[in-house]
């Protein structure tokens, strides 16, 4: 049997965790500089644009823009995720590093007991990064061979104590209003290799409306594409060679048909809610998309994710999502997706 990949040297990459956290302030800085603008020396001004050699305040760890109409001065996290951060650039790089280690996800209770940070900033110093990853995935539609199907989350209804006061929890109108589904399709890479992308989103319920407009969008016309016998996905047959199983016979059929590598993917979405408690229903598609972007690099080394993570913070705008948020600024819109 080949060897996991966590288990091999190609898993550690060129730094661990331990070594990121113990990293001087100077080479937290210094590689933050590097991520974000590279290794020539020169930097990009957030308020006008212009790419050059600024001045550096060395006192402060800031640069001042040396053109003379704008003469901002900016630093490394200006303008980024982690702009108007109060911790050390160590700090910053550490929480990241142990954010990105967690080949699960993690709590940000359990997180803040191994940064030693409170609660509340590091719980939202993991959701922009979740911000982040949501913003630069990848959404360029598919092709080959496609796994899609869903998976319902928040359906839940307690039962009441007392049994003549227990409703019909099959019945529509007692359903949870904030049950949601979590739609997956999964391109299929070489042999024995797995899925090599993913593509997620939230709608309703399954229905035959949202899939096709979902394959529509994701998924290239005269696709293979592989899913259950739920009724809605009979309408992709007109325009994919679709491929069903029936999980009630068996969970891959004598000619192979299956959609092992979806059921994959909800499985670890199924243990990073069982590490995370009371979640947002409006937050369902950041947690997801975290566990894509975890599911598509499982066989990258940790400092390669490490350094992709830092890119993704470093080259999207400022947090608009979770600025202010203790302050009384929440999510308010939902993420679904609706064909209607």
């Amino acid at each position: 049997m080949a060897q996991h990949f966590l288990l091999s040297p190609n898993s550690r990459g060129a730094k661990s965790p331990l070594e990121i956290a113990r990293m001087s302030d100077q080479e937290a800085f210094d590689l933050l500089c590097e991520v974000r603008w590279g290794k020539d020396g020169k930097q990009c001004c957030p308020q006008c644009g212009v790419i050059r050699k600024h001045h550096y305040i060395k006192s402060r760890k800031q640069f001042r823009c040396a053109e003379v109409s704008c003469t901002r001065t900016f630093s490394v996290t200006s303008g980024t995720k982690f702009a108007y951060h109060k911790k050390s650039f160590r700090d910053l790089l550490a929480g990241t590093a142990i954010f990105v280690n967690n080949v699960e996800g993690a709590a940000a209770l359990r997180n803040s007991s191994f940064t030693g940070f409170a609660y509340k900033p590091t719980l939202l110093f993991q959701h922009k990064i979740r911000e982040a990853i949501y913003e630069k995935r990848d959404l360029t539609p598919m092709d080959g061979e496609v796994e899609m199907d869903g998976c319902y989350f928040h359906y839940y209804i307690r039962p009441a104590n007392f049994k003549a006061n227990r409703i019909d929890r099959r019945l529509a109108r007692n359903l949870n209003p904030n049950k949601r589904c979590v739609i997956a399709m999964r391109q299929r890479g070489e042999p024995g290799k797995g899925a090599k992308r993913t593509i997620i989103t939230v709608i309703k319920s399954e229905n035959d409306q949202d899939v096709l407009a979902l394959t529509t969008k994701y998924v290239v016309p005269g696709t293979i594409v592989y899913t259950d016998s739920h009724n809605c996905y009979g309408v992709l047959a007109g325009r994919y060679n679709l491929k069903q199983v029936n999980h009630d016979e068996a969970y891959s059929d004598l000619d192979g048909v299956n959609e092992n590598q979806a059921e994959s993917f909800f499985f670890r979405l199924r243990k990073l809610f069982s590490h995370i408690h009371k979640n947002d229903p409006k937050l369902l598609e950041l947690y997801a998309n975290e566990i894509v972007w975890r599911e598509d690099n499982r066989r990258v080394s940790f400092y390669d994710q490490f350094i992709d993570v830092l890119k993704k913070c470093l080259h999207t705008g400022q947090s608009r999502l979770w600025s202010k948020y203790w302050q009384g600024n929440r999510v308010t819109e939902d993420c679904l997706f609706s064909a209607r």
